[in-house]
């Protein structure tokens, strides 16, 4: 069975409406938006103006995109490298990633230390077969080696009784 093909977009009226069904189920970042609706649309300064009206009215934002999207991740025990490279991927600017990672109220190396002890439990690794191994999983998962270490260091104890 063939999938039904969408006419294409043809007014601004259209696009924009299309536009806030997309924006009512989540948030995007100005370039995902952009890719999603050149996919119906083919005329570029249409989806431009759209796109404009739609940052000047407050209803796109890539700053609170971002926002939501570090909160999220880092809640799922993602370190901030891979959250940053995940947020230029969707088009968001360094500057703006860095800034907001700077900003952010929880503290890198507890969220490291917090995902090691959900992921692996209190006990320490047996050898160093296994620490390695859970230092690259936690590498993989986008912290650097200061908050694995720290991770590491205090996995089986309390950081503010040391």
């Amino acid at each position: 069975m063939q999938k039904r093909q969408k006419r294409p977009i043809e007014t601004e009226s259209e696009l924009r409406s299309l536009a806030f069904s997309y924006l009512a189920r989540q948030e995007y970042s100005q370039s995902q938006l952009r890719e999603r609706l050149a996919k119906r649309c083919e005329k570029p300064e249409l989806i431009e103006r759209v796109l404009t009206y739609l940052v000047e009215e407050g209803y796109q934002s890539d700053s609170r995109f971002a926002e939501s999207y570090i909160r999220v991740k880092s809640d799922q025990g993602q370190g901030g490298k891979k959250i940053a490279f995940d947020l230029s991927r969707k088009g968001i600017s360094k500057q703006l990633i860095e800034e907001l990672l700077d900003s952010r109220k929880d503290d890198p190396k507890q969220v490291a230390l917090e995902y090691l002890k959900r992921k692996f439990g209190e006990e320490p690794p047996e050898d160093m077969k296994v620490k390695a191994k859970w230092f690259r999983h936690m590498a993989g998962r986008g912290f650097n080696y200061g908050e694995i270490e720290y991770a590491f260091r205090y996995q089986n104890s309390d950081p503010d009784y040391d």
